[in-house]
């Protein structure tokens, strides 16, 4: 895969065009409040804790000797106790993080505020939104029509954005 930072984009627009900035207009006006608003969804999912996908309200222990996904739920066990969670969404996401941060946890308890502040980054989901980002930087800057520029429309602005004769210029600076 590539990315196509704005940064290398106004690198390239330097060297084309004597001009760092695209022309906001009419048009394009959506673009740039897509981008921004698109920009901050991304950065948002930086923000997500255990605690956004987990109701811990009901628990009074604070302290867990393991703790795993099984079936869609948090599974925390302190010595003979195991209490069950239900995960509200994402399950994969968040059984992913549990198993690479406790997998092979030896310490001296996993304690219930650790959990609530653990970070739960879909990676993935940034990367497709970098992604789409990236296409409507680009189309922004070279001036690439686009009818919807909705996130489910990535592939088809992605396709509008390549049939430009700079984008493989771009697309080579990566």
């Amino acid at each position: 895969t590539y990315a196509l930072s704005p940064y290398r984009i106004t690198k390239l627009t330097n060297n084309l065009y004597n001009d760092t900035n695209p022309r906001i207009n009419n048009k394009n006006q959506v673009i740039k409040s897509k981008i921004i608003n698109q920009t901050e969804s991304m950065l948002s999912l930086e923000e997500k804790t255990l605690s956004d996908f987990i109701d811990f309200s009901s628990i009074m222990l604070q302290k867990f000797d393991k703790v795993s996904v099984i079936d869609g739920k948090l599974i925390l066990v302190r010595v003979d106790r195991k209490l069950e969670l239900e995960i509200k969404e994402n399950t994969e996401l968040v059984a992913s993080v549990i198993e690479e941060k406790y997998s092979d946890y030896e310490g001296d308890g996993i304690t219930l505020s650790e959990l609530k502040e653990l970070p739960v980054i879909d990676f993935e989901k940034q990367a497709e939104l970098k992604d789409y980002i990236d296409d409507l930087v680009f189309a922004l800057y070279f001036n690439v029509e686009l009818d919807k520029i909705e996130f489910e429309n990535a592939e088809k602005i992605k396709e509008r954005c390549k049939k430009n004769r700079f984008y493989s210029v771009v697309e080579s600076m990566v």
